[in-house]
């Protein structure tokens, strides 16, 4: 997102936030850095030593000093002219924070949303009229699921689109320019899973020997007996690693959402599971099932605690036809809101 905005010719900065004492922070603006948290909280490498990391933060994620007070966050209001929250799940009920709703924001700066996530199937009642009230002080209002939209315009008339996640924004191309490939000559299956199901780690096994293909797996596995030596150890896979790892598989299992995304973008050959149980209350699914709805690949989502399924290669001409088209859309969105404002871009 960053990188689209300025290639539209606007001066655009990273805005560094942490929560008074949490140690998670999101920045308001993200455009890469949901790679480098998730694979940086997946791995357990949050000490700042690993080196993969280190680089990939120095030279593709620049951002602003560390904000992290009420005070200092006023401040920004008198620097920018529009400030941009997105994505990931920023406006998720169970990590609720006002702040990646823009309430530090004064009327006189433009305030937009770019595929905000609630990650939820439902708005508990206790926030319904605090997301109200802030989504309406919003100048322009987009969230990256439909079921996000719907939850939304029960407690609001303000008008929401739906946009793809910002993975999507960046091209095959330029994903790729930023992978490094692995040190592995023959073919291989990717497995990358962010939940703890015995089942569909099994699962990926069995998918692997059924293709004749080894097993990859991010993180490292630890899984009695699984057969899958040819993984990374963690002090060796970060951003660049991962993405040359989707990039070059034969095939990807996962439960992740960008495990999906990415997939989808370098038009791998996936199964995704559901990570979480049917009536879980802390559910994500909706998300994954909306961006596989969208690319009509929802035939690809295995339910949870199920076991190998059978299923066809994926066409690629029809859904990086629709990708093409949705992405088209939300960059219209994101440029339309930005042209509404009175934001000068160089001459």
């Amino acid at each position: 997102m960053v990188e689209h905005i300025r290639s539209l010719g606007y001066s655009c900065d990273l805005i560094n936030y942490r929560r008074e004492n949490r140690r998670h922070r999101r920045p308001l603006l993200d455009l890469k850095r949901f790679l480098y948290r998730r694979l940086k909280r997946l791995l357990n490498l949050d000490d700042g030593t690993n080196p993969a990391f280190n680089e990939f933060q120095r030279h593709h994620l620049p951002q602003s000093r560390l904000i992290t007070t009420p005070q200092a966050l006023g401040r920004l209001n008198k620097r920018y002219r529009a400030i941009v929250c997105g994505s990931d799940q920023i406006w998720s009920p169970g990590s609720f924070d006002p702040v990646y709703m823009l309430d530090f924001v004064t009327d006189a700066v433009e305030k937009i949303s770019y595929a905000p996530s609630l990650g939820r199937d439902a708005l508990p009642s206790d926030l319904r009229t605090t997301y109200a009230s802030l989504i309406e002080r919003l100048n322009h209002v987009s969230v990256r699921e439909e079921r996000g939209r719907q939850l939304l315009s029960e407690v609001t008339t303000a008008e929401i689109e739906v946009v793809l996640d910002p993975t999507f924004l960046l091209s095959p191309t330029k994903w790729i320019e930023l992978a490094d490939a692995p040190a592995m000559e023959t073919p291989y299956a990717l497995a990358y899973f962010l939940g703890n199901n015995d089942g569909h780690m099994r699962a990926s096994e069995a998918f692997a020997a059924r293709k004749g293909l080894p097993l990859v797996v991010v993180p490292k596995p630890t899984l009695a007996g699984l057969d899958a030596t040819r993984s990374l150890p963690p002090e060796k896979c970060g951003p660049r690693q991962f993405l040359g790892l989707i990039a070059n598989a034969e095939y990807v299992v996962t439960d992740s959402f960008h495990g999906i995304a990415l997939s989808l973008i370098l038009e791998k050959q996936f199964l995704a599971y559901d990570r979480f149980a049917p009536g879980d209350a802390t559910s994500q699914s909706s998300r994954v099932a909306n961006l596989l709805d969208i690319v009509d690949l929802s035939s690809r989502l295995v339910p949870h605690g199920a076991g190998l399924p059978n299923f066809n290669p994926i066409d690629y001409e029809a859904v990086t036809s629709r990708i093409t088209a949705e992405r088209t859309r939300s960059l219209l969105y994101l440029q339309n809101a930005l042209i509404q404002t009175d934001v000068a871009r160089p001459a």
